[in-house]
Formats: structure tokens, C-alpha cells, sequence
């Protein structure tokens, strides 16, 4: 694998925000939690792992205009904002245009189980023109290769996702040589790009124009997100 100008953020590193309802981790600064080492990687700006207790909810405010990305990672959560409602689960993405300021809550529809999902927002300079929709992909049937979770082609970004065997590999080809990414371990361990990333690593990369990673354990979940340039 060639060694890429990179940076890694460890889950260790991350924010943690919690209560008795809610553990929020935070790759970048959001909400209350600021870092100066820990400010958005290009135009990045959120990327949350968040679990909610059983019947549990929260409410959140987007803070970059731009676009919002929601994926069930545990279980199914019901979503509410101003114009829209709808439930997702794992194998499904939340994809939601928002201006800076607005609000959406998120519900545990679960007496007694926990779930977790992600939460990205990617900047834009402008309100973007697209609809609320939501995406669905399989990660069991397909498994040891990344799949598209968003790959629209008037979208700024593309996101994969993968589940993997250990010692499985991967590749994946940016779109566009000057594109940017950040790929995230959900689950289990990877070697990419010559690094060790554990569950909660995040790896960024500026200039790689092929990313490749090596499952180092069974069930490994791998995230990656193209930002275009």
C-alpha cells in the first residue's frame, strides 16, 4: 500500500457528550464539545457516533448548511423534522438537505434495547436544491466489499460501506483525482493504507487516489466518504 499524507483521529481522541439517554462521540467539534486539534476536515464538519437508551430521544441542530447524513448503525430510530417523518434501519441512510439551525429529533422506538446510528454533515456553500430521500444498501449480501450508501452523481460527496471477513482487502478508486477522503471504522480493525485503525478510528486522507484496507478481524464494518473537490 503507498504511504498517503493522512491524518488519523482515535476513537480515544474523540469528544464524549453523555447523559443517562445519550452518548454522543464526536470526531470534529459539535455542540458543546470544541478541541482546536479537532476542526472539520475539508468540508466534513460532523461525523457522530451517538447511541440512545431504550425509548430514548434528542434533538439536534445542524451547524453547516449543507447536507446531513443519517445511518443506522444498531436496531431502527424514528425520525422527525420539520417537513419530514420516516423510520430507518440498518441497511438504510437518511440523506437530508438543511440550512444551518435546523432541527430534527431522532426516537429509540425500543423498550429495552439501545441503538446507534452515525451522524455526518457535509458544507456546502449554499442551501443545496436536492429533496429529503432515503437510501438503501445490504452489507450481508454483499459482503467483503465496500458498497455505495450515496453515490449520486449531483451529489459533493459518495459514501461506501463494507462488512468484512479478517484478512479480506478492499479498493476503492476516487471518482476525482483531486478529491479528498475519510474513511471510519464502525467495527473490528483494518489496515489502510498502512495504518492500524481500530472501532471509532477515523483516517483522512488529501491525496490518495486509491484507498485500500485489509480487515484484521471478522464482521469488520469500514465507512468511507469521497469529498469532491
Amino acid at each position: 500500500m503507498e504511504q498517503t499524507a493522512a491524518t488519523i483521529f482515535l476513537a480515544d481522541d474523540r469528544g464524549l457528550m453523555q447523559d443517562e439517554y445519550e452518548q454522543r462521540f464526536s470526531t470534529f467539534n459539535f455542540g458543546g464539545y470544541y478541541n482546536e486539534h479537532k476542526l472539520p476536515f475539508k468540508n466534513l464538519c460532523t461525523f457522530n457516533e451517538i447511541v440512545l437508551a431504550a425509548g430514548a430521544s434528542a434533538t439536534y441542530m445542524v451547524e453547516h448548511t449543507g447536507y446531513v447524513i443519517l445511518v443506522p448503525v444498531t436496531g431502527a430510530f424514528n425520525y422527525t423534522g420539520e417537513f419530514n417523518q420516516t423510520e430507518a434501519e440498518a441497511g438504510e441512510a437518511i440523506i437530508i438537505p438543511a440550512g444551518e439551525g435546523y432541527e430534527f429529533s431522532i426516537q429509540n422506538p425500543y423498550k429495552a434495547n439501545w441503538v446507534s446510528f452515525v451522524m455526518v454533515n457535509i458544507e456546502t456553500p449554499s442551501l443545496p436544491a436536492g429533496v429529503f430521500h432515503k437510501a438503501e444498501f445490504d452489507i450481508y449480501y454483499k459482503q467483503d466489499e465496500l458498497v455505495p450508501v450515496i453515490g449520486a452523481d449531483d451529489l459533493p460527496f459518495a459514501m461506501q460501506i463494507g462488512r468484512f471477513a479478517g484478512r479480506c482487502e478492499t479498493e476503492y478508486k476516487v471518482r476525482d483525482k483531486a478529491s479528498s477522503l475519510f474513511a471510519f471504522t464502525i467495527a473490528g480493525a483494518f489496515e489502510a493504507q498502512n495504518r492500524l485503525l481500530h472501532a471509532g478510528d477515523g483516517l483522512a486522507l488529501w491525496d490518495a487516489e486509491v484507498f485500500e484496507a485489509e480487515a484484521l478481524s471478522n464482521n469488520a464494518v469500514l465507512l468511507v466518504i469521497e469529498l469532491y473537490a
